[in-house]
């Protein structure tokens, strides 16, 4: 293991003090190579966890004026600890081929200072890994994760759905840590399951199906992050969806769903208000009819507990629709519904019938049938500010 703490130094000197984890770090690391060679990865996962770093140092050196502060324990077990994870970020196989690109890259014999290694990392690995390193190496502290799960089965396929919310609850700097985190899923009757999701915000949900029901789930069992963890019971959550587009005159469904309490829920529209069409069923979540607008339409939905109103959420989405090649009521498509359009539609009840080039521009009731009631819509339509038209079933 002292052959490691030549290795490293001697082979390629840090640039500066700043970088001196790229001596100290590196040699630190090879220790744990050293048990996972000798006595395997029980022994290597061990020996990581015995240099567990809990300080507030960076592991870059910003202050070189004493050598208590070059040579703090930051550089040695947090410097490893980097290494080790960035093990895990980029796959086994890719950093033993970062290690022997570092070991025959130009800075052999010579020096090198953590940029010219983070190079080195993302030419070898195709990623991009400035999160990475700007968390890691300049950041403090590490993530505490606090985990709550939610599991159901789905009656349509029997299979079984698991909601995970994770956040990131640390008040130190990074406030985000952007990881990749295992989740390992164990079953009754199957063998376990490795899951990984990519964490880069604060607080999110993430939706896995499986076939077999979830015994247990683990975040990060093998420890491959330096991290604080939290279990904690599910709340009251909605889950994340973004609703779908949808087209002006044409049937639009869509649902957003909460999950937690009851299991009864009652939605309602909290601000912003539904295309011109469109209904929020309260006991479902489902939206659904045929948007007579077009455009963006922001709204926020609320979610409680039907037995419990104190358990709630909200979520805020934007139904997009985009305009139809025609407009209801336009029955001569000029490209707006005026007076003209009225008096086509007296002219083709009462007059000499002249049709429409598509009489459902006229059925502005959607009564399936063109007649008075129609006419009378339009005119509170273009005079009174009264419901937009619209479009019909007549059928031809």
């Amino acid at each position: 293991m002292s052959l490691g703490h030549q290795w490293w130094g001697d082979m390629i000197t840090c640039e500066s003090w700043h970088d001196i984890w790229l001596n100290e770090g590196f040699a630190s690391y090879t220790e744990a190579l050293y048990y996972e060679v000798i006595e395997g990865t029980v022994s290597y996962h061990n020996y990581m966890a015995g240099m567990d770093y809990v300080g507030d140092r960076t592991i870059y050196v910003y202050d070189t004026t004493s050598v208590g502060s070059i040579f703090n324990i930051v550089v040695y077990d947090k410097g490893a600890w980097l290494l080790h994870m960035l093990r895990h970020v980029v796959g086994d196989a890719t950093f033993f081929d970062i290690l022997n690109a570092y070991y025959n890259s130009s800075a052999q014999h010579g020096h090198a200072n953590s940029d010219f290694f983070k190079g080195v990392c993302e030419t070898v690995s195709g990623q991009d890994l400035d999160s990475f390193f700007d968390e890691w190496l300049y950041g403090t502290y590490r993530p505490t994760y606090v985990f709550e799960k939610f599991i159901e089965q789905d009656p349509a396929d029997s299979r079984w759905w698991t909601y995970i919310r994770l956040r990131q609850t640390q008040g130190t700097d990074p406030q985000v840590f952007t990881m990749p985190i295992d989740f390992v899923f164990s079953f009754a009757s199957a063998d376990p399951e490795t899951l990984t999701l990519f964490n880069d915000t604060r607080d999110s949900i993430y939706t896995f199906k499986t076939d077999n029901e979830p015994t247990n789930i683990l975040l990060d069992p093998e420890k491959w992050i330096l991290r604080y963890e939290t279990n904690t019971i599910w709340g009251y959550h909605f889950i994340p969806v973004i609703l779908s587009a949808g087209t002006q005159y044409e049937e639009y469904l869509d649902s957003v769903f909460a999950k937690g309490g009851s299991g009864q829920h009652l939605y309602s529209i909290e601000s912003g208000e539904l295309p011109d069409g469109l209904e929020l069923d309260s006991v479902t979540g489902v939206i659904l009819g045929t948007p007579n607008q077009y455009g963006d339409f922001p709204i926020t939905i609320k979610a409680r507990d039907k037995n419990n109103a104190i358990l709630n959420d909200q979520t805020e989405q934007t139904i997009s629709i985009t305009e139809a090649p025609f407009q209801a009521g336009d029955v001569t498509e000029d490209g707006n519904v005026n007076l003209e359009d009225i008096l086509f539609i007296i002219n083709y009840v009462y007059g000499d019938h002249t049709s429409p080039n598509n009489v459902n521009l006229a059925d502005v009731n959607q009564s399936c049938t063109v007649n008075l009631e129609d006419i009378l819509n339009l005119i509170s339509f273009v005079y009174l500010e009264g419901p937009y038209p619209l479009m019909g079933c007549v059928v031809p």
